[in-house]
């Protein structure tokens, strides 16, 4: 009698909360899921809590785990479960702790929002690029002068603005000349973020280095060199070319194409050297020299009879095709200095170089890249700079675009055409092996964008550099529409 009017007392209590009870077993996934469901509405009814049935005294622990699941069962919505068998005896028979609620969208693990791009127009002065070097590797200067004072507090954003501009060139080689003229106490990096700062840069740009020009060091520069020797590898250490003058450095880069603040240029002065505005056009150059000669006024000795271009051009296409269309890095990778001036001079001499027998393929590359670059006249012409950056900054290819650009080709001197038309055909074809090669439109417009074409009047920009890359991808893409 006492048992049942225990039964009917607890069903009585179950009925005032009107909370139906068909199955007394809840699997550890259900009690889970209805505990998470308990937790999220805490904060919309917490008179959710009184609804839980107390588990009555027990004689067992088998008993025990009936009456807590009982208890648990109270706290869910009215929902019918098919059959299960009881569940084991122990620690699984417990009733599963309650997880916590979900965290805010406020919380640091919530998405960031999408962030605009960084505009770095306060530390833009720092870096500048000055096209290529005379090894043709890609050319960017860094200048003391214009560093941010260091109660600016703009340092490391210009460290994401050097790593910014430079990312798209360190898969090539590439150089770096560093004007130290200009630092002060008030701009001079701290050691330690000079420390950061190379540490931050990726093995790629450190690989891809092959000289640091110091030009104007101080013993400033020397010590923090010496300090940072745990830090800086020993191949690294080998890069770094301490620059006296700038009629030093114009041995290694054109200095016409590579802008130099003015007061560089006094202290230069200051330190009793000749002008250093770059000369090459200025001196007399030898009757019989290919290497800086106008295209149009080469002597006919060092040109080919049916085509009328230099067999320079001729034999180091020729090689490549044969040899080198599916080499990794073609155009990209540099060849030994030593070698390439040792070529060139052969070369200018009337020389017919055998490229079969250097076995390097990067050099008749790198020679194709090294004779555009020294014309005095680029090979698509001063004339047509204005027009090249005005079809560069046409966004469609529409009809306009590519009648613009043929006009562009077509009003090029004789020589020149001939010589743009059968170099354009062979880049495009290097751009069909890119699966192999990795030199894509893209990737073959940056090495040799800068070789095409520059300004007469002003220094190489990182702006105008990209305009020139942008119309040299296009005329690798429309090669056929344009020359034919």
């Amino acid at each position: 009698h006492n048992h049942n009017h225990n039964t009917t007392k607890m069903d009585e209590e179950l009925d005032m909360n009107n909370v139906e009870f068909e199955d007394d077993d809840l699997t550890l996934e259900e009690e889970e899921g209805n505990a998470d469901d308990d937790a999220n509405n805490d904060d919309d009814d917490d008179s959710v809590l009184d609804l839980t049935v107390q588990p009555q005294k027990v004689e067992n622990a088998e008993e025990e785990a009936v009456v807590t699941a009982v208890g648990e069962k109270a706290l869910l919505r009215p929902q019918r479960a098919a059959p299960r068998p009881p569940r084991p005896h122990g620690i699984l028979a417990q009733k599963t702790p309650t997880r916590p609620p979900p965290p805010k969208s406020s919380s640091s693990i919530s998405p960031k929002p999408i962030m605009e791009k960084e505009d770095f127009s306060d530390v833009q002065g720092v870096l500048n690029t000055g096209g290529m070097d005379k090894s043709q590797r890609h050319l960017f200067a860094i200048y003391a002068c214009n560093l941010p004072l260091r109660s600016s507090n703009l340092h490391d954003k210009m460290l994401m603005y050097l790593r910014d501009q430079m990312e798209a060139v360190v898969k090539n080689d590439y150089s770096i000349v560093y004007f130290h003229n200009g630092l002060n106490s008030k701009n001079k990096p701290t050691f330690g973020w000079l420390r950061r700062a190379y540490s931050s840069f990726s093995r790629d740009y450190k690989k891809s280095l092959k000289s640091l020009y110091i030009v104007h060091a101080t013993m400033f520069v020397r010590t923090v060199i010496t300090m940072m020797k745990p830090l800086i590898s020993r191949k690294f250490g080998k890069k770094i070319v301490f620059i006296r003058t700038l009629k030093e450095l114009e041995e290694h880069i054109h200095l016409d194409q590579l802008y130099i603040p003015n007061s560089i240029k006094e202290h230069d002065k200051s330190l009793h050297v000749s002008s250093m505005r770059h000369n090459s056009t200025a001196q007399k150059i030898p009757a019989m020299q290919l290497f800086g000669v106008d295209l149009e006024k080469v002597d006919d000795s060092f040109m080919d009879e049916d085509t009328g271009m230099p067999m320079l051009m001729l034999d180091a296409m020729a090689h490549i095709r044969q040899h080198g269309l599916t080499v990794e890095g073609i155009f990209r990778r540099a060849a030994n200095a030593v070698t390439l001036k040792e070529l060139k001079n052969r070369i200018n001499q009337g020389e017919r170089l055998d490229f079969s027998s250097f076995g390097d393929i990067h050099i008749p590359a790198v020679m194709i890249k090294m004779f555009l670059r020294e014309l005095p006249e680029p090979l698509l012409t001063f004339a047509s700079y204005d027009n090249v950056i005005r079809v560069a900054s046409m966004l469609e290819d529409t009809e306009e675009k590519l009648l613009l650009a043929k006009e562009i080709i077509t009003s090029l001197p004789p020589k020149h055409f001939t010589l743009c038309q059968a170099l354009f055909f062979f880049f495009s074809e290097v751009v069909e092996h890119e699966d192999e090669n990795k030199m894509s439109a893209s990737n073959m417009s940056i090495v040799i964008g800068p070789n095409m074409l520059w300004s007469q009047d002003f220094a190489a920009s990182l702006g105008a550099m990209a305009q020139i890359n942008t119309f040299t991808q296009y005329l690798m893409k429309n090669t056929k529409l344009i020359f034919t």
